[in-house]
């Protein structure tokens, strides 16, 4: 989270603004300090909510229970607009962590919009990341 995050979602709040923040859910204490000054939260929700499913998805360790302690306190707070998306890569993800993600949210009642994206490929994704992100077969 930026040092001046909180500060200027207060002064564009005062200014009468439509404020959005897109977050990975990872902090939801920031989230909590930030939801009197925002309109909308877009959570990107990286693969279903298992800590070894994410790892592998993202490369990195997460704590899933972080971001479903974010999604609950957002979604208990209808004057805020949420979107949860999630972005499909074809060689990372399978069709059963979206059936998953799908699960969770009627599962928790998900009260905003949920939009699944499919990952464009990009030559700009750098070279620690080419393979991962390697171009699909059906798009040569």
């Amino acid at each position: 989270l930026q040092k001046d995050l909180l500060d200027l979602c207060k002064e564009i709040k005062n200014a009468g603004k439509y404020i959005s923040i897109d977050t990975n859910g990872t902090n939801p204490q920031s989230i909590v300090e930030l939801l009197p000054y925002i309109n909308r939260i877009a959570l990107d929700m990286k693969g279903p909510l298992n800590n070894k499913r994410l790892a592998k998805i993202t490369g990195n360790q997460i704590n899933s229970n972080l971001i479903v302690e974010t999604f609950k306190t957002v979604n208990n707070h209808e004057d805020i607009d949420f979107e949860i998306r999630t972005t499909y890569v074809g060689n990372l993800m399978k069709s059963n962590d979206i059936d998953k993600i799908i699960s969770f949210l009627r599962k928790n009642q998900f009260r905003g919009s949920f939009v699944l994206q499919q990952y464009q490929y990009s030559e700009g994704v750098g070279e620690e990341n080419k393979l991962k992100f390697q171009k699909p077969d059906h798009f040569t």
